[in-house]
């Protein structure tokens, strides 16, 4: 997630990748942060339950209502149904797909230039 951080940090984003690895990091985060968008990375169909709860919860406390949620990892491109069971609203098979799919879907952003 570090090196699409740095995919979205060049095209502009105001990046905050912090990998604790504690969901309630992440929850406390959107807590207490705007985010625009939150992307995972998941690599084993293990996580995939796991992740569900994460995002649901994410999405509970996010001060943005309209939180995008981004998810990737072969394990999304095997199954790319599981987008929608994690319940989150995009994939993306790289950073650079990943960088466009978040800048149509956040149109309005405003960025530092």
């Amino acid at each position: 997630m570090l090196m699409v951080g740095e995919f979205f940090r060049n095209s502009g984003w105001e990046v905050c990748a912090e990998a604790s690895g504690h969901s309630l990091d992440l929850v406390l985060a959107a807590q207490n942060e705007w985010f625009d968008v939150l992307g995972f990375s998941v690599g084993s169909e293990a996580r995939i339950e796991p992740l569900k709860r994460l995002i649901e919860a994410v999405r509970l406390a996010s001060r943005n209502r309209d939180l995008i949620v981004m998810v990737g990892g072969p394990i999304f491109v095997e199954h790319p149904e599981w987008v929608a069971l994690v319940g989150a609203d995009a994939t993306a098979s790289d950073a650079k797909e990943a960088v466009r799919r978040a800048d149509a879907m956040v149109p309005l952003r405003c960025t530092q230039g």
